[in-house]
Formats: structure tokens, C-alpha cells, sequence
């Protein structure tokens, strides 16, 4: 599956279960709060399932409810990811980014999607996996290249 309008290349996607806090810790039991980083494997998928597939559907159905209706784990894992349980991350299948682009160089919608993965997607998910949003001097967070792969350089 490719999808044709996501993160564009001057725009700075995991999406897939208990109880989240204001900061998108978990909260498996009493006032013991799990990062990401601290889950395990079962933790991590009962996080996505219950937390950030929803918050992610929904800000992607206001987005473009047509074409995210169905958004499940696949969308952002791939099916063959969801399929073997890996939930391996980036997703080959997703669109591959180029960042030797200009935004002119994108149509309309692909600059919509762009601007729509820059301020809402990539920041919204690096606080539900309790990440800094990428930063390009330190080269560290949560960015694009999480969920895409890159172009090869020719």
C-alpha cells in the first residue's frame, strides 16, 4: 500500500493500548506510571491499541475522514507488520520521502497532508510515546523517519 500525500520533505505516524496520564504515561497499576521506553512488548501493544490508535484515527478521520475511515494498525505498521506481530518500524510501504524537494514541488494536497503530519501527527505522537519532537541539531526524537523511510540518495 502506498500512500501518496504523507510527510513531506520540509515537514518535520506509529499508530496502534491501559489507562493514559496528561503526559501519555501509562498507568498499568495504582500510581505506577510507564514510558514507552519502560513497557514491554504486550504493555506496548494494549498502549496502542487502547490509546494511540484512537487519538491517531480520530485526528486523522477530521483530517480526511474519506480516505482514514478505515485506519487500523496497518495504516502506519503495514499489514505484513500487523501480521507477524513485529509492528516493525519505519514502514517501507508507507510514502518514501525525499528531502532534496521543495514544498513547490508537492501538489496541493500533498502540502496539506505535509503541513497536517507537521502539526499534528508528529507532535501529537511524540507525546504519546513520551518523546521530544525531532530536532535536526541534535538528531534526536520523534520525526518522520519514524514511521517513513527515505529516498536513496543517486
Amino acid at each position: 500500500m502506498k500512500l501518496t500525500s504523507l510527510c513531506l520533505a520540509l515537514f518535520a505516524v506509529a499508530a496502534c493500548g491501559g489507562k493514559t496520564s496528561s503526559t501519555g504515561t501509562t498507568e498499568p497499576t495504582g500510581d505506577q506510571k510507564l514510558t514507552w521506553a519502560q513497557m514491554d512488548h504486550e504493555q506496548r501493544d494494549q498502549y496502542m491499541e487502547k490509546v494511540v490508535l484512537p487519538t491517531m484515527k480520530a485526528k486523522f478521520v477530521a483530517f480526511n475522514a474519506e480516505k482514514y475511515a478505515d485506519m487500523d494498525c496497518s495504516t502506519c505498521h503495514s499489514a505484513a507488520a500487523v501480521q507477524d506481530h513485529s509492528f516493525k518500524m519505519p514502514n517501507p510501504d508507507l510514502l518514501q520521502l525525499d528531502f532534496s524537494k521543495k514544498p513547490e514541488d508537492y501538489s496541493e494536497e500533498e502540502q496539506q497532508t505535509g503541513h497536517f503530519m507537521d502539526t499534528v501527527v508528529v507532535p501529537e505522537m511524540a507525546k504519546l510515546l513520551d518523546e521530544e519532537r525531532f530536532n535536526p541539531e541534535t538528531q534526536k526524537g520523534f520525526g518522520c523517519l519514524e514511521c517513513h523511510t527515505m529516498v536513496s540518495a543517486q
